[in-house]
């Protein structure tokens, strides 16, 4: 990873070293109740909405008091439940930084982990299968989340109409671009909202999330 000479060391929202670290923006923790619990429930809102669209029974998790006391999103496929949780990790945060240089995969097998122990006795009990449907914030999916998606295109695949137009390319790519998308949308708005939040405005301001300029206001445009 890049550094930057000039690149503050302390991030000014949750006071976390992010020396070298030009995305923290997107994995900060002071985000994680405001723009990137948006992200989240932006990509489980896709997930819901693809499986409603080709008529898969499908149940979106409420949240209550901020929280959801199962995994994100309940889906049948030929018969079998599947428990979603999403997950998204960002490998260059100080937990996980040190593992995914040495291996990239690392960081989502870990939260994967976490997410089986967490939810695999709630979705025993109902019959389930959960599935960790962990992302990294730049896009990559963890192995679960690419067992799953493998598993929905070939049940799509072979509900298709083999006389139809519909079987031409891949029917979970919209899935995909959207899921994408997304993420996109939350890494960005994360930005925006540490910008906001870290009191600084003008040029300094987009430095400072990129990681590119010195911690000083004054300086501000």
């Amino acid at each position: 990873m890049t550094n930057y000479p000039h690149a503050p060391s302390v991030c000014p929202l949750c006071n976390t070293n992010i020396a070298g670290n030009a995305c923290h923006a997107i994995g900060c923790a002071m985000m994680r109740r405001t723009a990137l619990t948006k992200r989240h429930d932006g990509i489980a809102k896709c997930l819901h909405a693809f499986f409603e669209r080709h008529d898969l029974p499908s149940q979106l998790e409420p949240r209550v008091d901020g929280e959801r006391l199962k995994p994100d999103v309940e889906v049948v496929i030929n018969g079998s439940t599947f428990f979603l949780d999403v997950s998204l990790v960002s490998p260059v945060e100080a937990t996980y930084v040190q593992r995914a240089s040495e291996d990239a995969f690392a960081a989502l097998r870990s939260r994967e982990q976490h997410k089986i122990t967490k939810y695999s006795e709630v979705a025993r009990e109902a019959g389930g299968v959960v599935v960790p449907f962990v992302l990294s914030s730049f896009g990559g999916y963890g192995e679960k989340a690419s067992g799953f998606i493998s598993t929905l295109r070939s049940a799509l695949l072979a509900a298709f109409d083999p006389f139809s137009d519909s079987t031409a390319g891949d029917p979970v790519a919209q899935l995909l671009r959207d899921i994408a998308a997304a993420t996109q949308r939350g890494n960005a708005a994360a930005v925006m909202e540490a910008r906001n939040r870290s009191g600084i405005r003008g040029r300094d301001a987009a430095n400072l999330i990129w990681g590119r300029a010195r911690l000083n206001p004054r300086h501000s445009a």
